[in-house]
């Protein structure tokens, strides 16, 4: 029987009492032959004259119709033995289709076809597939990247393995040839030795408020210094324009064109030094704002460091790692943790008596690192 006449009985009982021969021909010669006709998309359908919904209704269930036949041959087969009958259903379902398709068909350990999946559509010649997102899984771990293996020193790794029950949280070391590698330590344990070392930073309350007699001192010898430097400046700028006038007056009253010239190279060279010394005052100019406004937040931090580490907000304790370590946080799975490296306002606060590691000499018996003095606090307001 020719295709037509397959089509004309299916039209049949879409469009009644109507010669629907015509239609089905125009069908056949827009799309080709019957696997494209049942395959179009309902606006390639419904731009072919006489053809409405009720006609793409009916092309849609013959469609699924014969998947599901051409499914039925593969479904809980084998798929190695049945190779012609896994090729026949992907032609069934995907080959008259206007746009490309990207799927996915899931065996079982014996080749078997569970399940086939429609994973992209694309346009007529190619289609993008892409890869789902990783779960971020950074913020469940404040010391990732900060965190050092205590045998080789690279940073250790992240990771939530699923255990029986539930899901834990671990850091470990993924460097190949480390005798720790692939050795695992619950995130617990390492941040909170992590914690500890955090605690040693806060200062006692005389050291502090000794701290922040001496800033103020500090901060208000800058303030005079900065002063004197900025009406240093000023009369030197005074002074070179003072200069510039005396040259522009001698050219007034000047006849020999040479003379006039060397006037006005010396006064270029007037107006460079003046422009430097003006971006000099602008780098002089002492800093606006009260010592509170300035500073007190930054002594709050000093004093504060635990209190935000216990906090457990993520940015905050990032924000902890940066300011107050040059280095990072060497952790060894059978030794314990190794103190790392402060920054220098916590070193000018006398908060660690001396360096070196956590299990090393006593504070009575370590040399300081560092003296608190005017200097350093100096140092430390700019």
């Amino acid at each position: 029987m020719p295709e037509y006449e397959l089509l004309e009985l299916l039209l049949f009982n879409a469009i009644q009492r109507i010669d629907v021969k015509p239609l089905a021909k125009r069908l056949l010669a827009e799309f080709g032959d019957l696997n494209g006709v049942i395959a179009a998309s309902k606006h390639r359908v419904l731009q072919v004259e006489g053809a409405n919904d009720w006609v793409y209704y009916h092309l849609r269930v013959v469609e699924a119709f014969g998947r599901r036949m051409a499914q039925a041959k593969v479904m809980q087969r084998d798929v190695v033995s049945s190779w012609e009958a896994l090729v026949t259903y992907c032609r069934t379902a995907m080959a008259h289709r206007e746009v490309e398709q990207f799927r996915v068909m899931f065996l079982d350990r014996k080749n078997v076809l569970i399940a086939d999946e429609e994973q992209a559509r694309g346009t007529v010649d190619h289609v993008l597939v892409y890869a789902p997102a990783r779960a971020n899984i950074g913020e469940d771990f404040a010391l990732r990247g900060f965190a050092m293996c205590g045998d080789c020193g690279k940073p250790l790794r992240s990771s939530w393995p699923k255990g029986k029950y539930k899901r834990y949280a671990y850091y470990l070391c993924q460097t190949k040839g480390c005798d720790s590698y692939g050795k695992s330590i619950p995130r617990d344990k390492l941040e909170g030795a992590f914690g500890e070392v955090v605690k040693t930073l806060e200062p006692s309350p005389k050291l502090f408020q000794m701290a922040t007699v001496m800033f103020k001192d500090a901060w208000a010898a800058r303030l005079g210094q900065a002063k004197d430097a900025t009406q240093s400046v000023r009369r030197q700028i005074a002074d070179t324009e003072k200069q510039i006038e005396n040259l522009l007056d001698r050219i007034m009253s000047a006849s020999s064109d040479s003379v006039i010239g060397a006037y006005e190279n010396k006064i270029a060279r007037l107006e460079r030094d003046k422009h430097r010394l003006t971006e000099n005052l602008i780098n002089q100019m002492p800093p606006r704002g009260r010592f509170e406004d300035m500073l007190e937040l930054s002594l709050q931090f000093l004093s504060s460091s635990w209190k935000l580490w216990e906090s457990g907000d993520f940015i905050l304790r990032r924000t902890l790692l940066r300011l107050a370590f040059t280095s990072g946080f060497s952790y060894h799975r059978n030794e314990g943790a190794r103190t790392p490296e402060i920054s220098l306002p916590f070193k000018a606060l006398g908060v660690f008596s001396g360096g070196g590691n956590l299990s090393g000499a006593s504070r009575g018996t370590r040399t300081p690192d560092l003296v608190l003095t005017k200097d350093l606090l100096y140092q430390l307001s700019y």
